[in-house]
């Protein structure tokens, strides 16, 4: 008897978890504070900043999203500052926050911060959207993603695939860009040269029909 797995729908195949600035405030980080822990469990909570970001675990598509309680950097201090420093470097703030609004009353619901981390592995830069809901500062909600290194783009010189007509060949270009000279006896002389040749080979033969 062969057994089956039971896949769980929200895991269903093929399926990608993109939720909306606001599904992440209202659906997973307000009901997650509210202790349904049963309605948010495809998020783990994880104390992200105790992490360096390649240690994560991450989905097909480099992301992965995490609850993460907040620890300030002076405990005991009224300066709310918050540690988010981690064993290889600490997440920088970059840009300004971004204020998450009701669809339906335009109410300030929640706060998106973007910061980088300041280590990167194997050329992967590693990018977080931080949300949290305002005056509420023991729990965020933490999107990670990986940013993978661009391909070296190339240059104006490209390969280019050999041809039996020599006229269809492009002319090399040099390290300055500009068009190279023909050497003497090249191929591309030759092809010239070689045409003024059957050219003069005409004329002369007329000639002589001529006379």
């Amino acid at each position: 008897m062969t057994s089956k797995t039971t896949v769980p729908s929200e895991y269903s195949v093929g399926e990608r978890f993109r939720p909306t600035g606001v599904e992440l405030i209202n659906h997973f980080l307000k009901q997650k504070l509210l202790g349904n822990d049963q309605l948010v469990s495809r998020i783990p909570l994880l104390d992200l900043y105790q992490f360096d970001p390649w240690n994560l675990s991450y989905s097909d598509d480099g992301e992965g999203y995490f609850f993460s309680p907040l620890h300030p950097k002076y405990p005991g201090s009224k300066n709310r500052i918050i540690n988010r420093s981690t064993s290889t470097g600490s997440w920088q703030a970059k840009g300004k926050d971004y204020e998450i609004k009701s669809e339906s009353s335009g109410e300030v619901i929640g706060i998106r911060r973007i910061f980088v981390h300041s280590s990167k592995k194997d050329g992967i830069k590693y990018v977080m959207h931080e949300y949290s809901i305002p005056n509420q500062s023991s729990l965020v909600l933490c999107k990670v993603m990986k940013k993978m290194p661009s391909k070296k783009s190339e240059g104006p010189c490209k390969k280019v695939k050999k041809r039996k007509e020599a006229a269809d060949l492009p002319l090399p270009c040099n390290e300055d860009h500009s068009t190279p000279v023909p050497d003497e006896g090249s191929d591309f002389e030759n092809l010239i040269f070689s045409g003024k040749s059957d050219y003069d080979n005409i004329i002369d033969n007329k000639g002589e029909v001529g006379g």
